[in-house]
């Protein structure tokens, strides 16, 4: 095969492949999200014709956290110097506010704040309750939520040990082509 026709069918094979990977991992996650939330399964074997090829990990997020109390919350990071004031002028008092230059009125704008990110990133989950990494303080305002999936890890699966066996299966065309060979 000359370079251009080779870049031609290693393109058109990896369209193929990704598209049916990305359809296979969604569908092992579900499948395997499903099992968590029963009985905390996150592992499996990768089988391919009676041989275990790899495995697969269910990633979960063990760590989580959500507001329960956003005003018990945001007084906590207002204490420890963690909350961020954003202040946007509303668009309708912004001729009044330019005529009035000098002047506070601060009905006129809209008052966000929010963590600062590098904070949040400090919390840390010890004995059921949510803390301030390397210190015993605890966060009010908020709770642990249960652990929650977050993607797969796959292992192993190596094209020598996998290449064989998908052969003897019926090769890749059975798995990647639909029934008329076109994709």
């Amino acid at each position: 095969m000359k370079p251009n026709e080779r870049l031609a069918v290693l393109t058109a094979v990896s369209k193929i492949v990704k598209a049916e990977l990305d359809a296979a991992r969604a569908e092992v996650e579900a499948g395997m999200s499903e099992a968590f939330e029963e009985n905390g399964t996150d592992r499996a074997r990768l089988m391919l014709g009676g041989t275990e090829v790899g495995s697969v990990t269910l990633k979960v997020d063990r760590t989580g956290w959500e507001v329960e109390d956003p005003e018990e919350f945001s007084r906590f990071l207002a204490d420890n110097g963690q909350l961020k004031t954003v202040r946007r002028l509303r668009p309708e008092y912004q001729g009044m506010a330019w005529s009035m230059l000098g002047e506070e009125y601060p009905f006129m704008f809209d008052v966000e704040e929010t963590p600062e990110p590098s904070f949040l990133k400090a919390f840390e989950r010890i004995d059921g309750a949510v803390v301030v990494g390397g210190t015993d303080v605890a966060v009010p305002g908020v709770r642990l939520c249960p652990p929650k999936p977050k993607g797969l890890m796959v292992t192993g699966c190596k094209p020598k040990l996998v290449g064989p066996i998908a052969a003897r299966l019926g090769g890749l065309d059975a798995l990647l082509l639909p029934e008329g060979g076109e994709a």
